[in-house]
């Protein structure tokens, strides 16, 4: 009895000392991919030996202009992928955003000629 007592008290204070996951907002973990994703093709530019390096800077000033940590990152991109519907969504938001900012308008010429 002693030992389940303890094996019990030692549970909650365990999860008591843990930190609680913050699921990020739907919106937030768009707006976090989606500058991963563009933060891919700048790296992509950069010759191979350089680019472990160069991902880590980028990586490290997208975390912190997002205010993250990188296990927040790690968290919630594990809960988004653990579940298909939400990010499949997540995909076809980040998919939107860089249509429209490809839209290119261009004027409608016509010759007076």
């Amino acid at each position: 009895m002693k030992r389940l007592f303890l094996f019990l008290l030692l549970g909650v204070l365990i999860s008591c000392g843990a930190d609680e996951v913050k699921i990020m907002e739907k919106d937030k973990f768009v707006n976090v991919m989606t500058d991963l994703a563009y933060s891919e093709v700048i790296i992509n530019l950069y010759k191979p030996q350089e680019r472990d390096s160069i991902r880590k800077l980028i990586t490290e000033s997208l975390l912190k202009i997002h205010d993250l940590e990188r296990s927040e990152l790690d968290t919630n991109l594990y809960i988004y992928m653990s579940d298909f519907e939400k990010m499949d969504q997540v995909t076809q938001t980040m998919i939107e955003r860089y249509d429209k900012t490809m839209e290119i308008e261009t004027p409608i010429r016509t010759s007076d000629k």
